[in-house]
């Protein structure tokens, strides 16, 4: 059996939805300094030009590191993913391919039910070997991962109305607008995230005894059973020989 150790690929996967956590969190605090601005400050120009400067800055910042972190995470946790599906196969080789385990996440509307469908998967057929009963909340993990890919497209468009801004009053709402939609967004993301690193942990737990079960089940340990060749023999033939076993011999058993 190949099973393939996937400890240091979950750490890892764990690692990276924190780095992710650490960042949310900064963009919810942005988004809240943003709101309390906004209320604070409407009718103060100066402030509001040095706070046009501030925001945009941070924005160009946070959004490039936030692209380079999250390219790095989906890279780990798709691997992690991938030799999850690769080991699981070792002990039931139907299912979905472990393969396009990885591409369903990046097609649209496919990556809204599939990934769910894989991970489902998961823990259906490995806690049927193992034994094991536990399964983490998929369904509100899900559900987190939906809202977050939904409310994507209007925060951005909201950004690209503040950006766009020639004035300070449609800068004021436009900014406000954002920082809202992007509060939600990250909370959403935020749970999403949390709530990943308990299915890894949960998961990597489940692989530590399926390794386990690899290294006991060993295809040469099966009974090779011998055939006897009968051809040519008749049935009183048969009648007769079995007429001759000495049931005496203590190896003999008879039911």
């Amino acid at each position: 059996m190949n099973f393939k150790n996937n400890r240091f690929f979950s750490k890892l996967a764990i690692i990276s939805h924190w780095v992710l956590i650490g960042l949310v969190v900064v963009a919810i605090l942005f988004s809240i300094w943003g709101i309390k601005l906004t209320i604070d400050l409407e009718n103060n120009k100066d402030i509001w030009n040095s706070l046009y400067f501030t925001s945009d800055n941070f924005d160009m910042i946070y959004n490039i590191i936030i692209v380079m972190i999250n390219v790095m995470a989906f890279s780990v946790v798709s691997w992690w993913f991938y030799r999850a599906h690769k080991n699981l196969r070792q002990f039931d080789p139907t299912g979905n391919s472990p393969l396009f385990s990885i591409f369903c996440w990046l097609i649209p509307f496919v990556n809204l039910v599939t990934p769910y469908r894989y991970v489902k998967e998961l823990f259906q057929k490995s806690n049927s070997i193992t034994k094991r009963g536990e399964t983490p909340s998929l369904g509100i993990w899900w559900f987190s991962w939906i809202l977050t890919a939904i409310l994507v497209s209007p925060v951005s468009r909201l950004e690209r109305i503040y950006m766009g801004a020639d004035t300070v009053y449609t800068y004021y709402h436009g900014l406000r607008n954002y920082c809202l939609a992007m509060l939600g967004l990250q909370c959403c993301h935020l749970l999403f995230l949390f709530i990943s690193i308990k299915i890894i942990k949960s998961y990597a737990q489940v692989e530590t005894e399926l390794e386990q079960l690899s290294f006991s089940w060993n295809p040469e340990s099966v009974v090779k059973h011998e055939t006897i060749d009968i051809s040519g023999y008749s049935p009183d033939d048969l009648v007769e020989d079995v007429k001759n076993i000495d049931t005496t011999d203590p190896n003999t058993k008879t039911n």
